[in-house]
Order: C-alpha cells, then structure tokens, then sequence
C-alpha cells in the first residue's frame, strides 16, 4: 500500500507530493465548511420557531457538546487505527476497525437513549428563564439520542479518510 503522499525523488529519497495531500485535504476542509453552514442553518431554523426555543438551544449547546465529544471521538479514533493498517498493507483489517466502530455505535444506542431521557432532570435544576429549561431538554434529547449514530457515521467516514477517499466522506 505504501504511504499516500509520499513520493520518491530521483535518488530514491522520500518526500511529500503535496498534489496529492491537496486532493485529499480538499474535500475535508469542505466538509469542515458544509458542518459550520449546518449549524448556521440549524440556528436560524430554531430562530423561526421562537426566541425561547433559540435560547433553549444555546443553553443546551455545550452540554450537548461535552456529552457527544466521547462519541465523536471514538468514530474520529477509527480514522487513525484505519489509516495505520491499511497502509501496512492490511485492507481488510482496516475494514475490521470500521465495522468495529459501526457495532460499537449500535451498542451504545441504549446508553444514548438513557443520555437523552436525563436532559429534563439536568436542565430542571438551572436557573433558566421559564419555558427555556423544557426546549433545552428538548434540543438535548434530540441530540443525545443520535450519539451512536454520530459514533457509527463518523467510523465510516473515517474507514473512507483513512484510505484515502476523502471526496466520498464529502
């Protein structure tokens, strides 16, 4: 398999092709950009249904976040432990990580769906204004059930990442 970007010059010594870390950086850099639209997209959204559900939602943004990163973090791990192995010449083992990480996001639907449930008991207790504790533990409930489908995306889009194929994740 042999490393992606690197190239041999004329005496055989190796080097970076930076065309080909362009190409797969490319489509990366405009996933990052499509994500950050999303989250405008989504913010203007809620902003039509009601200022109160906006100011749930930013309450709820970064606890959301902090009880998601674990989930993400364990999908972005694939990326890694798939690039390692299929460019020591092991595809199929690079296939193994991501189905690993795919199984592992279906097993941990129970702990998201227990995640999601708790949003009414972690926002009842913040001094909120009223009405924006209950669209908080809205937005979280949504959100956090989703976290082993997060987990499962972001392991097949880092089984394609880490071979190489990043237009395919874009």
């Amino acid at each position: 398999m042999g490393v992606v970007a690197q190239r041999l010059d004329a005496r055989g010594i190796p080097g970076v092709d930076h065309g080909v870390v362009l190409r797969l950086a490319m489509p990366l850099a405009l996933s990052t950009g499509i994500q950050a639209l999303m989250g405008i997209t989504d913010t203007w959204f809620i902003g039509q249904i009601s200022s109160q559900a906006l100011a749930g939602m930013n309450a709820a943004c970064l606890p959301t976040q902090v009880a998601l990163t674990p989930f993400m973090s364990l999908g972005r791990a694939v990326q890694t432990l798939v690039a390692q192995t299929y460019a020591g010449g092991d595809p199929k083992g690079a296939s193994r990580y991501a189905w690993s990480g795919v199984e592992l996001g279906l097993g941990l639907l129970p702990l998201c769906g227990l995640l999601s449930l708790l949003g009414s008991l972690l926002y009842s207790g913040l001094p909120l204004p009223a009405g924006v504790a209950e669209q908080a533990a809205d937005y979280w409930q949504v959100r956090v059930w989703g976290g082993s489908a997060l987990l499962g995306s972001f392991a097949l889009a880092g089984f394609f990442n880490g071979i190489g194929c990043t237009w395919i994740t874009l």
